[in-house]
């Protein structure tokens, strides 16, 4: 396949992937909940309806819509013949957005399908736009809907502006004192196992040759581990242990978080509802990992 030396945008946004099964693994789905903090305490048997798959209630904990696309956009990216060939080293993974539809079997398997919805230039590289649709392979029932924006340094975008999914806002975050907040010391192995439970094995975030490369001085946690932080963050303050009241979580990362170091999740009521502004603060050096919102249904106080 020749790439072409141009982005050709009429050819590239609609492009889709092909279904494909991804295997639902209670094995995978406990090594994720524990990597994003469930069960920290052994005897936090509430925490068993992620981490113990005899427990009568046990569950995927529904932000691990993002870990089953996670590992196909390099193939799915690669396979567009109107876009130029770039360093996948150059790729970052700027933005998530998940909303949640339905409960995920707890084993078994599921289908997705990829589609790039927009393109915007925004001068220093390209966002690529992924929506992907998450089904119930058992009756193709509609289970979440997850969108990844990508920037891709250096891909010169030719000046194209969005076509409307990127426009999207996200809630700012107030300068006022949060309304709550719940602080996790993360640990100093936690990308080890979150590669594994996550289905995210780049390097970038265990060799330090290749950190080094990425411009960290070493290993950095995966985003979508801090999303799952933050998450897990709300279903603790607001959701009654009932991961059902998690309806969708949108999140933008701006900048990194080296295992071992604490984040502060903080919560600003929203304007409507169940909605909540939130921002993930690294403890230790004052910067501020993530932001995004997220609405809950019946959330308590």
């Amino acid at each position: 396949m020749e790439k072409s030396k141009l982005l050709v945008p009429s050819k590239i946004i609609g492009a889709k992937s092909k279904m494909i099964e991804f295997k639902i693994d209670p094995n995978n789905t406990i090594i994720y909940a524990l990597a994003i903090g469930f069960n920290e305490d052994q005897m936090n048997t509430k925490h068993f309806k992620f981490t113990y798959e005899l427990n009568d209630e046990f569950s995927v904990f529904p932000t691990y819509a993002g870990v089953i696309p996670i590992n196909y956009f390099a193939e799915m990216i690669g396979s567009i013949e109107a876009l130029p060939e770039f360093n996948m080293m150059s790729l970052l993974h700027g933005e998530e957005w998940i909303d949640f539809i339905k409960p995920f079997p707890i084993s078994g398997a599921v289908l997705f399908q990829s589609e790039i919805i927009d393109l915007e230039d925004k001068g220093k590289g390209t966002v690529i736009c992924i929506q992907i649709k998450i089904f119930n392979k058992e009756d193709n029932s509609l289970l979440a809907s997850v969108i990844s924006n990508l920037f891709v340094r250096g891909l010169k975008g030719d000046g194209i502006k969005s076509v409307g999914p990127l426009k999207k806002s996200m809630a700012k975050i107030p300068n006022s004192n949060p309304f709550k907040e719940m602080t996790v010391k993360t640990n100093s192995n936690q990308a080890l196992y979150y590669r594994i439970g996550g289905n995210d094995l780049n390097p970038l975030h265990v060799d330090p040759e290749m950190s080094a490369m990425g411009g960290f001085d070493k290993p950095i946690l995966h985003g979508m581990c801090t999303y799952g932080i933050a998450a897990k963050a709300a279903y603790d303050l607001f959701c009654n242990d009932k991961q059902e009241n998690i309806l969708n979580f949108n999140a933008r990362f701006t900048s990194h978080v080296f295992p071992g170091e604490s984040l502060n999740v903080q919560f600003w009521k929203g304007n409507t509802e169940g909605n909540f502004a939130l921002a993930v603060k690294v403890v230790e050096r004052g910067t501020t990992a993530l932001v995004g919102e997220i609405t809950l249904k019946n959330s308590k106080f």
